[in-house]
């Protein structure tokens, strides 16, 4: 085994002891004869430092800070976010009460949100209007200097960091001990780093959220479209056929009659279609039918609506993907069965989603003429072909990436995204 200054960790390790309070044992050594008579032990796995005892602190803490990483990497909105900072904050800092606010958006007052406010612990200890009082003293100080902040009022120690995100403090983490528990350094060191994953969290929760509005937006001006360019054209056209009807009943019955079957099966279809727009607007549950059901009902939904074939396989072990994965395949295979069944005069299409070890990987394949991908991927530079751009922005916004190729033989369709 390599000695400590050959790996190039003494100097380190030496701080380590020092900040942890350790010393190397005192070892006297023997005369040099009974040495010479006494073989030296060789340990299994190196000798024993009483630093190791820093260095398992230390990896417990860093096993700690994975839990509450993962679990706040579960959540999905800004309040369980925040309850479950302030639950791993009060149990890994072992302190009597931890509270968690946000500031109301006032500038630079760092007010406390009334709706923003978390808080575990006794409520007999350290009462609400007690802390908020403390937390309102020190606020501005550890909002200002984005550092802990230690105060000690009625015999109680007050330890507040800030939470921030993109640099300004949108709110402070306490917690409270009595004074004859003061804080540790590892405690507050714990305490600064759970502050800066709320803020990293909280961050990436209003991202998620617009890039969630921005697709629905997408999705509402798609639905928007094929309404106007079909549903509303169709039953435009059911209008005039009415009308005409309405004229020609007691002179041509026979041709009333053929114009009335050929309106009602223009109605059928429409009501197909709006059921279908009706089905993209409203949330879809992929936790209660999972990503195979949820593709293989709604693949299967718009073929029969259109005499169009489609069959689902998948390969590989199956298993749940993040929510943002499985919601984004989902949608591809909904545009891109729905643009066969409208536009490729196809008699089939096969839907196949592999799982691999670090990624999933979606194809959706048609027998039906084809289009010219060239043309397309242009039209949507210019804000048109919505179904195809709507695709690569929910592939790409999960880091995939979505391919397309054509001829007149059929399309394939390709998504692949990290999981």
């Amino acid at each position: 085994m390599a000695d400590d200054t050959a790996l190039g960790i003494q100097e380190p390790l030496a701080q380590a002891r020092e900040s942890a309070g350790l010393r190397e044992p005192a070892l006297e050594r023997a005369p040099v004869a009974e040495r010479e008579r006494t073989p030296s032990p060789r340990p299994l796995f190196g000798s024993w430092r009483p630093w190791d005892r820093s260095v398992r602190r230390q990896e417990r803490l860093i096993d700690s800070l994975n839990e509450v990483a993962e679990a706040i990497s579960s959540t999905k909105t800004i309040p369980e976010i925040l309850n479950t900072v302030v639950d791993e904050t009060k149990r890994l800092i072992e302190t009597d009460k931890a509270v968690l606010c946000l500031f109301n958006d006032l500038g630079s007052e760092f007010t406390i949100d009334d709706g923003a406010v978390f808080v575990r612990g006794r409520r007999d200890q350290y009462p609400e209007e007690w802390w908020r009082e403390r937390i309102g003293d020190v606020a501005r100080s550890a909002a200002e200097q984005r550092s802990p902040v230690a105060a000690i009022a009625d015999s109680t120690w007050v330890m507040t960091v800030p939470v921030k995100t993109k640099g300004r403090a949108i709110g402070v983490l306490t917690v409270m001990n009595p004074s004859s528990r003061r804080f540790s350094h590892d405690q507050v060191a714990l305490l600064a780093i759970l502050g800066a994953l709320a803020g990293s969290a909280i961050e990436n929760s209003r991202l998620n959220a617009q890039a969630h509005y921005a697709l629905l937006s997408d999705d509402r001006g798609r639905i928007a479209k094929e309404m106007h360019d079909g549903l509303s054209q169709s039953l435009f056209s059911v209008s005039l056929e009415l009308d005409v009807c309405r004229k020609r009943i007691a002179t041509h019955p026979a041709e009333v009659e053929r114009r009335l079957g050929h309106m009602q099966t223009v109605l059928v279809r429409s009501l197909s279609e709006l059921r279908r727009y009706i089905y993209d607007l409203r949330p879809v549950s992929l936790n209660t039918l999972g990503l195979v059901g949820a593709i293989s009902q709604r693949a299967t939904e718009i073929g029969e609506a259109r005499g169009l074939s489609v069959r689902v396989y998948t390969e590989g072990r199956e298993r749940p993907l993040p929510p943002g994965v499985e919601a984004s395949l989902y949608r591809v295979v909904q545009e891109a069965v729905s643009n066969v069944a409208k536009h490729a005069k196809a008699h089939r299409v096969v839907v196949m989603l592999q799982y691999g070890t670090s990624e999933a990987r979606l194809v959706v394949d048609d027998d039906g003429h084809g289009f010219d991908v060239g043309s397309a991927v242009a039209r949507c530079a210019n804000d048109e072909c919505i179904g195809l751009r709507s695709m690569r922005e929910r592939v790409e916004s999960q880091g995939g990436l979505l391919t397309v190729s054509s001829s007149d033989r059929g399309t394939t369709v390709e998504a692949t995204v990290p999981c």
